[in-house]
């Protein structure tokens, strides 16, 4: 197929230069001037470095930008649909479950006036913090009905085409899948020994972990693009214990 293609476009090219030729060869049958002609092409020739330039460097390269900015606005959509129907609930449900140091958590604990330097220092900060997961069987029956409840969402998340130039979304979406699978195969979540429970944690702490960084990351969006539903997400802020969905001021 791959060599089909190649010499129908050799072919293509041989005739549009025979074609070329012949139509400079008629033109000069009719008019009877060499040196017009001769001149004419050469300045023609003369331009096609710059056609070139213009075609593959320039028009490619806007082009390029138009497409990356059209994706970046689709992901940031998808972004924000997910946290709506899933994500806040459950970054709410696994931060009750978590336990970071102190002296780091303040590092996370976003707030109203953050600044898009303060999220890009957050994001740096997430991968690296010392963050452990404790779900007794209340959170684990909360975290399976939740992801059971969502999972046809996460499986439509999972095969939209978007996502294949957002890799860190995908494995976040991989990992609260894997979750859910997990859960919804354990009939009993109160008789689980010590090792299985600790499988399970670890589990929950890599959705939380990827988690906390695509949330940080959409709250960077939000509080540029669309202030009202920043305000929202800090009114049911997790790491603010005073947060209230009411408007009291």
């Amino acid at each position: 197929m791959k060599q089909h293609a190649v010499r129908w476009e050799l072919a293509f090219g041989i005739g549009l230069i025979v074609l070329a030729a012949l139509l400079h060869y008629i033109h000069f049958m009719v008019f009877g001037e060499v040196s017009p002609l001769l001149s004419f092409l050469g300045k023609k020739i003369a331009f096609v470095p710059l056609e070139v330039l213009f075609i593959t460097l320039i028009f490619h390269r806007l082009l390029g930008m138009h497409e990356r900015s059209m994706l970046k606005k689709k992901m940031n959509m998808l972004s924000g649909a997910f946290f709506s129907e899933i994500g806040s609930d459950l970054i709410g449900l696994l931060h009750r479950a978590a336990s970071i140091d102190p002296k780091q958590a303040i590092k996370i604990a976003v707030r109203n006036t953050w600044t898009k330097k303060d999220f890009d220092r957050a994001l740096r900060e997430i991968p690296g913090m010392k963050i452990t997961l404790k779900a007794d069987t209340s959170i684990l029956y909360e975290l399976r009905e939740l992801l059971t409840a969502k999972r046809q969402y996460l499986i439509l998340l999972l095969g939209n085409p978007n996502l294949l130039e957002h890799e860190s979304f995908s494995d976040m979406l991989w990992a609260a899948f894997h979750l859910s699978d997990e859960l919804s195969r354990r009939t009993d979540l109160e008789s689980l020994p010590q090792s299985d429970l600790a499988h399970l944690e670890n589990d929950a702490r890599r959705v939380y972990v990827q988690l906390l960084q695509e949330w940080f990351s959409h709250l960077a969006h939000l509080k540029k693009a669309y202030p009202y539903l920043f305000s929202l997400e800090m009114r049911t802020n997790p790491f603010d214990p005073d947060s209230n969905v009411v408007v009291s001021t």
